[in-house]
């Protein structure tokens, strides 16, 4: 969640507030079936980016009960099964709409929440990890790799491997590369490869992007 999300509500909260007692009110003192409860939705669609999650579902459940109570106060209009129908798909939907932003947030925030478990999980472990895509290029690269290959990993991510290291073509480090991308399989090696200063051991997770 970003500084502005989590300053925006408190400030919004006062402007929400009048505009859906205006809603209502305008609501209660119009026929049935003039449809003014649809602004309820309208409303939601312009500021759900800008709520938290429980904020939604807090917009949501408080316009239901106001599309609720509109419907008792206000005058006859449209006949009162079709305006009942109509109330209960639009408070339907108003918890859709809700409900979709929230999930959007939930996964996006469980997926940072994952990348940087997995992350710090790689960085705890005492062997050299790289990941590497279809085409060569890393993906990841932890700290102790970089200290092997005496790079920082941001300098590697997204760089082609024998790009990088052509003295590695034709060496077992190379044949593991390929055997990982090939079978998409964990492989663990320990030999010495020439632009290092004497034996490694690392690991080759093939990782595809997409």
């Amino acid at each position: 969640m970003t500084r502005n999300e989590t300053n925006s509500p408190p400030k919004l909260l006062p402007l929400i507030g009048a505009l859906l007692l205006i809603i209502f009110v305008i609501d209660s003192a119009t026929p049935l079936g003039s449809g003014v409860w649809l602004f309820y939705l309208a409303l939601l669609l312009v500021i759900k980016r800008k709520l938290s999650a429980p904020h939604n579902l807090i917009y949501a459940a408080l316009c239901t009960a106001l599309i609720g109570v509109g419907f008792v106060f206000s005058p006859p209009g449209s006949p009162g099964d079709l305006a009942i129908i109509n109330r209960a798909m639009g408070s339907v939907v108003l918890w859709l709409i809700a409900m979709s932003e929230n999930k959007d947030k939930w996964v996006t925030s469980a997926l940072r929440q994952s990348e940087k478990m997995y992350a710090t999980l790689l960085e705890s472990i005492s062997d050299a990890f790289v990941a590497l895509d279809k085409d060569w290029r890393y993906t990841y690269v932890n700290k102790k790799a970089a200290e092997i290959f005496g790079r920082a990993p941001e300098d590697l991510v997204d760089k082609h491997i024998w790009t990088e290291f052509p003295e590695g073509v034709g060496q077992p480090f190379r044949l593991a590369y390929e055997r990982a991308m090939n079978e998409q399989v964990f492989i663990r090696l320990e030999e010495y490869y020439p632009p290092l200063t004497g034996g490694s051991r690392i690991a080759f997770i093939p990782r595809r992007r997409g």
